[in-house]
């Protein structure tokens, strides 16, 4: 279990073809309180948290799975029979018809494991179809919190004392796009955790 306590604010921690917003479950983010301080004092604002995009239920309008790493190995974990591979209109053809579902504040808890409470978070280790969490701060219910910390501070306070062996437990900084690269057929954008940022890739 990783319990953060933030001044400021925090981030956690194949690409996903499905950029549309879900239509069988919408999305509620966690709040978490979170303050910027000055020499004149601190002010607490109310922050919400959102599920990076590849942790989340990817469905179809009639929710069959889009994508399934065991049950569609052999096509790179996508259902052919919605994501059909290989050919040139094929990332489109699944980004036209999957859904990247959302979840509830329980779900939050009961699938990955994320509790809130004032300005602390914690992640509990859940084994199932989901292993872990990545969780970005909001800005609004749509955008990301952007930082600029030239002349400021970032403090935190982090408890590992109950983090398990071999489990990592990281707290980063990553350049994402505020809206989570909307547009095109991103319909989804960062209320549903899509843009994240690794290498040279966008996911």
């Amino acid at each position: 279990m990783i319990s953060i306590r933030s001044l400021v604010a925090l981030a956690t921690i194949g690409f996903v073809a499905a950029q549309n917003p879900g239509n069988i479950q919408t999305e509620s983010h966690p709040s978490l309180a979170v303050s910027t301080c000055t020499s004149s004092g601190c002010t607490t604002s109310n922050g919400q948290l959102v599920l990076d995009a590849n942790w989340r239920w990817i469905s179809n309008s009639a929710g069959t799975n889009c994508y399934d790493g065991s049950a569609y190995a052999s096509t790179n974990g996508w259902n052919p029979s919605i994501c059909p591979q290989g050919d040139a209109t094929s990332d489109a053809t699944c980004a036209s018809k999957c859904y990247i579902q959302g979840n509830s504040v329980a779900q939050y808890q009961s699938t990955y494991g994320v509790t809130t409470n004032g300005n602390s978070l914690t992640i509990g280790y859940i084994e199932g179809s989901n292993v872990g969490a990545r969780l970005y701060l909001m800005d609004s219910t749509t955008t990301y919190q952007l930082f600029k910390l030239k002349n400021r501070e970032f403090t935190f306070t982090v408890d590992v004392s109950k983090l398990g062996c071999a489990l990592n437990g990281a707290l980063y900084f990553t350049n994402m796009d505020a809206t989570g690269n909307l547009g095109g057929t991103n319909k989804a954008g960062a209320q549903y955790g899509t843009g994240y940022c690794k290498c040279a890739g966008s996911v």
